[in-house]
């Protein structure tokens, strides 16, 4: 992971070096809950990450273009960016992709695959997965897992060298790393969210959408649809394996819609 993000200018060592020097500095309460967490990452960081995988994307030939679902997409994001607490540049995506899925990357960039787009028409629904995501980026999930990464990164580096050092071994650490923190993760952005993060997410999303102007109750249909759908049926198998689905995520997006928004 270090290594990856060296490659993008982000010098993961020195970041860790300086939160343990001023660990205060680096804890961020998430917007509108009191939970605190360390991020190590700063925004331009969280750009050249989003920028970094944009890139990868772009040189596998990942998006295509619709100019119809490019403006419905653009112009529901545009309404729910518009009411974040630091809304951000709006970068849309349209992704060629059977399975149904989305993501907000740490940069606000938004990509749908059009398994999304065949799967949801209604622009309710929509709106509803994509104020998740960006609840997500609102509330620096993404960042988050990254230093999650970092911090775990550090440590298997030190067991590494000892381990590579003790057998006489050399490069054992970078190979270590390697398999443990590789490219397949995208920086941490498509790493599975925990319990806690979805919960946040689904809350936020909920409150974006209704001060957007759209019905929050268009995320308890969307979410009932996802928790019909088999993971086995192939399209569904990546949105559900970073976004698991449950009957107490949706209780408790009905709880938010019944006790705070007007």
């Amino acid at each position: 992971m270090n290594s990856e993000l060296n490659g993008l200018g982000i010098d993961g060592t020195s970041v860790l070096l300086k939160a343990k020097s001023t660990p205060a500095a680096f804890h961020v309460v998430v917007p509108e809950h009191s939970r605190k967490r360390v991020i190590l990452l700063s925004r331009e960081d969280e750009k050249r990450i989003g920028e970094a995988v944009i890139a990868d994307m772009k040189a596998q030939g990942a998006f295509y273009s619709d100019a119809t679902q490019e403006k419905r997409v653009r112009a529901i994001a545009q309404r729910v960016n518009a009411v974040l607490p630091e809304p951000f540049p709006l970068n849309i995506y349209l992704e060629k992709d059977e399975q149904v899925n989305a993501s907000c990357l740490l940069d606000g960039s938004v990509f749908v695959t059009s398994g999304l787009l065949k799967t949801i028409s209604d622009d309710q629904q929509l709106a509803a997965v994509l104020a998740h995501e960006y609840g997500h980026a609102a509330a620096r999930h993404g960042s988050e897992n990254v230093t999650k990464m970092l911090m775990q990164s550090a440590g298997s580096m030190y067991l590494a060298e000892a381990l590579a050092a003790s057998s006489g071994g050399v490069g054992q650490a970078g190979t270590l790393l390697k398999a443990g923190y590789g490219l397949g993760s995208k920086y941490g952005v498509l790493l599975p969210y925990s319990r806690t993060m979805e919960h946040e997410a689904d809350r936020l999303g909920a409150l974006y959408m209704a001060r957007a102007g759209y019905d929050p109750n268009a995320m308890v249909k969307v979410f009932e649809l996802f928790q019909k759908m088999s993971p086995d049926s192939g399209i569904f198998s990546e949105f559900l394996s970073t976004h698991p689905m449950n009957q107490k995520r949706i209780d408790n997006v009905k709880l938010v819609i019944a006790t705070e928004i007007r």
